[in-house]
């Protein structure tokens, strides 16, 4: 469990460092950057849901 927690964090923050990369080099003209950006909303959203589902189970 602990170790899912912890791929999906690591996708999060990868997501976010690409975004990053992609809004540096493309200065904003590509959509490079808000697909990376939609990614990690995605993988945010879902953790969070993935945690409440959990809890409410009684895993957590």
């Amino acid at each position: 469990m602990r170790i899912l927690i912890f791929l999906i964090f690591v996708c999060i923050l990868i997501s976010l460092v690409f975004a990053l990369i992609f809004i540096i080099k493309d200065k904003g003209l590509l959509d490079r950057s808000l697909i990376a950006l939609i990614i990690r909303i995605s993988l945010s959203l879902s953790l969070f849901i993935f945690l409440l589902l959990m809890h409410k189970i009684g895993f957590i």
